[in-house]
């Protein structure tokens, strides 16, 4: 495991995944509050990156077998992973600039939610193709990961609201997250299913 570079690369995207993601099932209802939504409008707001995920993660399972099918496995799952983060950390930083007009900033963030979903099917594909017979031990790694992520994302956002100043305290949070799910893009661009993990042969 410590050897393979796609491990350490697909656990900086989980982390990326579970960071994002807990934000939505945290703290994102709080940040949506700031913005003067009625509490109607909240509740809908508050579910709808849950409901992009929904079909975004189903698509991206068929999209990234489609692509491995026509271009081959590295691209097929990077192209899908980097890409989906890619829209990801830009839709979060977006919704930092669109805070004056909420509904905008509000669309942002479920884009950036349900585009982190779309990569996770590529993710999990990857995992069985570097691995194996060794496919459950490399995905609890990188689930683990992503599990880390999520744990640190609402203690991190909120230590970071609490020590910025009253007009941008929301910023750099949502910046943190954005930037992570460029990170997470970026790792796509050297993660190679075809790339075997290496280790002691399965006793028969």
């Amino acid at each position: 495991l410590v050897r393979s570079p796609e491990v350490w690369l697909l656990s900086v995207v989980a982390f990326a995944n579970g960071y994002g993601f807990y934000f939505v099932i945290t703290w994102l209802p709080t940040f949506l509050g700031t913005l003067g939504f009625s509490a109607a409008t909240l509740a809908v707001y508050s579910g709808l990156p849950m409901i992009f995920a929904v079909p975004a993660d189903l698509l991206g399972g068929v999209t990234t077998d489609w692509l491995a099918r026509k271009l081959g496995l590295r691209l097929g799952r990077a192209l899908v992973g980097g890409a989906a983060y890619a829209v990801a950390a830009t839709a979060m930083f977006a919704a930092t600039r669109a805070t004056n007009n909420p509904h905008a900033a509000a669309v942002l963030l479920a884009v950036a939610g349900g585009a982190s979903m779309f990569a996770l099917a590529a993710s999990w594909a990857t995992c069985i193709e570097i691995s194996s017979e060794h496919s459950g031990l490399v995905s609890a790694t990188m689930n683990t990961m992503g599990q880390v992520g999520g744990m640190l994302s609402p203690i991190v956002l909120a230590w970071l609201v609490e020590r910025s100043g009253a007009a941008g305290k929301w910023l750099l949070p949502l910046q943190l997250i954005g930037s992570v799910y460029a990170a997470a893009a970026l790792c796509w661009l050297f993660i190679n299913p075809r790339r075997q993990l290496s280790g002691p042969p399965h006793p028969h």
